[in-house]
């Protein structure tokens, strides 16, 4: 049996509306974070740093997406593109005549 509100360390109840796309952003945000809405949203709005914790599944997903990613952006880099460095090691892709 849950205890009474008086008992509790947090006794106030706050409610509010939103949409439904809203509500499955803010879902979906608890659920990739490991948290409950509850904490979710106390942490967001208390500006607490909110570390996501993605599941093996999101983590094979998000791989997949940057290989992706990384290929098309070699790709491009072997059109007829050169590498430039700058000081700190950092390249810049330049099109050879003009900067991309």
């Amino acid at each position: 049996m849950p205890c009474e509100n008086s008992a509790r360390k947090r006794s106030k109840t706050m409610a509010f509306r939103c949409t439904p796309e809203e509500y499955e952003l803010i879902a979906n945000m608890a659920a990739w974070s490991g948290m409950s809405r509850q904490d979710y949203i106390m942490a967001r709005l208390t500006g607490t740093e909110v570390t996501v914790r993605p599941s093996s599944r999101t983590q094979r997903a998000l791989r997949d997406s940057m290989k992706g990613l990384a290929e098309r952006l070699l790709a491009v880099c072997n059109q007829g593109n050169q590498r430039q460095f700058d000081e700190k090691g950092i390249y810049y892709l330049h099109q050879k005549g003009g900067t991309l």
